[in-house]
């Protein structure tokens, strides 16, 4: 058995893959690129095991297991001209970056149209992955409200694309059991279950976040040009000798819809500033 399936499921051992992916892409390329340095810097995370999901994971050394899988998910090749994680430097990311939008008004009915445009926009980009056809994306039920929307963004990883132009990525760790080997993982099942946990809120938010960002830390920014794409890294299905990305959902939303959202949810100032 792969040493990702034995681990038990829950938030617990997602909180401390995230900590601990934190932890390794904080280090310099050169100070993980071997198996026997990863293991170290590992060995040495074991501290934030709050809940000792790790340390009391019974039968064969945990800790080793652990090492043999985050080398599987650092050198498992991503859909950006086939590079991995462990070939981005610790000063080309951003870990674990906070977000506060303002919002003026936030409507459920609005949102859910937003939503639905995105949901043609992934059936139209993974038209090969025909149960998507028979797919409805369960609505956003929420109450009209003013004030921020907060969250974290595991990873913006920064890439310089075949032109030599630097992009910006969105990725997200998930830690969800989809089964017991790699093939339950492929681009269907990781696909429904994205729809199925309504992830596509996460990814409008999270690139209106970063768009908001950029926009303000780049003088020249163009969203066109700056954003690649979201990823969504599921980890129990990474597997370094796939090239053809399974356990990975791949996006990018269009301008035009991020647009949509960021002037829905402007307060007044932004609007008569803008």
């Amino acid at each position: 058995m792969l040493p990702q399936f034995t681990f038990t499921n829950g938030a617990n051992i997602g909180t401390f893959l995230h900590k601990l992916l934190e932890i390794i892409l904080s280090y310099k390329k050169e100070e993980r690129d071997t198996f026997e340095k990863l293991c170290a810097l590992i060995h040495n995370a074991m501290v934030y095991d709050y809940y000792h999901v790790i340390s009391s994971t019974r039968g064969e050394d945990p800790v080793a297991l652990v090492c043999s899988w985050m080398n599987e998910v650092l050198n498992t090749p991503l859909p950006y001209k086939g590079v991995c994680l462990n070939e981005l430097e610790n000063t080309d990311s951003l870990k674990e970056l906070d977000y506060f939008i303002p919002v003026n008004n936030f409507n459920e009915n609005v949102f859910n149209e937003i939503c639905e445009e995105f949901f043609e926009d992934i059936k139209a980009c993974y038209s090969d992955i025909a149960v998507l056809e028979r797919i409805k994306i369960p609505r956003v039920k929420f109450d009209e409200f003013e004030g921020f929307i907060k969250g974290s963004i595991d990873l913006v990883a920064r890439f310089k694309n075949e032109k030599g132009i630097e992009q910006y990525y969105l990725i997200d760790y998930k830690s969800n059991n989809l089964g017991s080997s790699l093939k339950d993982y492929s681009k269907e099942n990781t696909i429904i279950s994205f729809i199925e946990h309504k992830y596509y809120v996460q990814v409008l938010l999270y690139t209106l976040a970063l768009h908001r960002f950029l926009s303000v830390a780049r003088k020249d920014y163009d969203y066109d040009k700056d954003i690649g794409s979201v990823m969504y890294l599921f980890l129990r299905g990474m597997d370094s000798k796939n090239k053809n990305y399974e356990g990975i959902f791949n996006i990018r939303p269009r301008f035009s819809l991020i647009e949509k959202l960021s002037n829905h949810i402007a307060s007044q100032k932004e609007l008569k500033n803008a």
